[in-house]
Order: C-alpha cells, then sequence, then structure tokens
C-alpha cells in the first residue's frame, strides 16, 4: 500500500483476488520458506488453501484485508495464521465483490440470492432447547 490501511483510512488503494473455484498458496518451492505476507481482499467461491502444508520450513501467514471463502482448508503446520481486517471494507468494495452481507444456500448448484428480511435469516429456523 501507498499509505497502511491500519494507520490511515483514506489510503484508497487495494487489490482484489476473485476465483470462481480456490485460491491456492503455492509450494515453498515457489513462495520460499518462512513468513509469507498477503494484502488485499481475496475471494474464493469454492476453497482457500495451502498446497502441501506439511512442507518446508514453518513460518506465518499475515493477511492484511479480507478473506471470503467457501472453505478454507488447513494451513498449518506450514503456516500459523494472523489477519488483520483492512476496515475499509466496511465502506469500499473491491470490483465484482457481492454487494450484500447476507447470503443463503438455494440450491446445490452454487445459486446465491440475497436475503431481504431478518424472517428469513438462518438463525431463526435453529432448533431451540426447552
Amino acid at each position: 500500500y501507498a499509505k497502511d490501511p491500519r494507520s490511515s483510512l483514506f489510503s484508497r488503494d487495494f487489490v482484489a483476488l476473485i476465483s470462481g473455484r480456490d485460491i491456492k498458496i503455492a509450494n515453498g518451492a515457489i513462495t520460499g520458506a518462512g513468513d509469507l505476507h498477503i494484502h488485499g481482499a481475496l475471494f474464493a467461491r469454492r476453497r482457500f488453501c495451502i498446497e502441501n502444508p506439511q512442507q518446508t520450513k514453518p513460518g506465518t501467514l499475515y493477511i492484511l484485508g479480507s478473506l471470503t471463502a467457501g472453505t478454507i482448508w488447513e494451513t498449518e503446520p506450514r503456516f500459523s495464521t494472523k489477519m488483520d481486517y483492512d476496515k475499509r471494507f466496511e465502506y469500499l468494495r473491491p470490483a465484482n465483490f457481492p454487494m450484500t452481507r447476507r447470503y443463503e444456500v438455494e440450491t446445490w448448484d452454487r445459486g446465491w440470492e440475497e436475503v431481504d428480511t431478518a424472517e428469513r435469516s438462518p438463525s431463526t429456523e435453529l432448533a431451540r432447547s426447552e
């Protein structure tokens, strides 16, 4: 970043990575051993994963931004993970990112619909003990 968004909310530069399937962190032969820093908004419709998490010297995966994925696979023992949310994403949206905070699975063919009311919230349909 030209200006670190943790100290300046006026920083206007960011990068977004969008995948219709997976975002994979390559093995250590490509990324190098030790720590890995990712700055940006990550969106993987299917999964976020580390290739060969048992391989190479351990380090820390630092993510400054956001991470949205259908499934987040193991990162250890290759990486411990530290995430810092980029607060600018509370009011800025990367291009092609969803515009709502509420989703429901409509079908198993990966179709999504926006939920307009709290009455249809999944939490209202949970079993309750008396």
